[in-house]
């Protein structure tokens, strides 16, 4: 599989290059390729002339989306329509990477490939918007939908719970939002299994469970050795933010599971090994 990864500057992105290895053919930053702009996107695919084009390009920014819509959906909805513009031109695989903000959060249950999205916010319409674009444009395709990514390095929500761990005030946390969290190394690895198998269509993949941000918070307090009972729930009202989270942000792995692929791993064993290797870091 000749491969070529966009986005590589952020933590999905410099996963998918090193999982990938030999495979790799190129890896782009959105400085290095801006695939917002359609000449520069067609251009890179047509002259790498990949089998495989992963979009980890995105504008991640939840509430930047919620106030510059242009910043949204130049990243989340351009880039995926000029990517897969340029693979419809070439013929390479498009997978795409999308996110459980499409779905309003409503309702208990988890949410599963065929439930209508209905966005509660910009980022989540922005996604949507791109997750359309690729769909419409290239019959053959794989779009992707996460939770709650986090990995060893940059800015996420366990670095932060366990930047505040090593303090010694109080910490609150929301304990009215749910959702999975998903590590990063697992569900790279999970995106180039289902291309080399060349699987098309819509797919969710998280690591195994849920939990709320507040028991995720507890559980990288524990596991990193500090008090996990300094850590105190409160409700979303008590962080006032622009873009409004979904409550219910679990994703149902259905497609995965129907299709006989093997599942990830239980998210507690997954942050384990992360909080591990940033306790070692540091």
């Amino acid at each position: 599989m000749r491969a070529v990864v966009f986005g590589n500057g952020g933590q999905l992105g410099a996963e998918l290059a090193r999982i990938l290895g030999a495979e790799l053919a190129a890896a782009f930053t959105i400085d290095e390729v801006n695939v917002s702009d359609y000449d520069a996107a067609m251009q890179s695919v047509i002259e790498i002339a990949p089998e495989v084009v992963f979009n980890a390009a995105a504008a991640t920014d939840v509430d930047l989306c919620e106030t510059d819509l242009d910043y949204a959906y130049s990243g989340n909805a351009i880039t995926a329509q000029n990517l897969a513009l340029a693979c419809a031109h070439t013929g390479a695989m498009l997978v795409h990477v999308s996110t459980d903000y499409v779905f309003d959060g409503n309702g208990e249950r988890a949410f599963s490939e065929e439930d209508a999205p209905n966005p509660p916010n910009a980022y989540g319409r922005s996604k949507l918007a791109g997750e359309r674009a690729v769909a419409g444009i290239l019959p053959r395709h794989l779009v992707v939908r996460t939770s709650w990514l986090y990995d060893q390095g940059g800015r996420n929500f366990v670095a932060a719970m366990l930047r505040l761990a090593r303090g010694d005030d109080p910490v609150e946390v929301v304990a009215d939002q749910v959702g999975t969290p998903t590590y990063v190394p697992d569900f790279a690895s999970g995106l180039v299994r289902l291309a080399r198998m060349r699987r098309f269509g819509t797919f969710h993949l998280t690591n195994g469970g849920s939990c709320s941000r507040f028991e995720q918070a507890r559980a990288v307090f524990e596991l990193a050795g500090f008090d996990p009972e300094r850590v105190r729930p409160v409700t979303s009202e008590a962080f006032p933010r622009p873009a409004r989270r979904p409550a219910n942000a679990v994703l149902d792995n259905r497609m995965v599971r129907l299709a006989g692929l093997p599942a990830l791993r239980h998210w507690r064993e997954a942050l384990a090994e992360a909080v591990g290797g940033m306790v070692a870091q540091a």
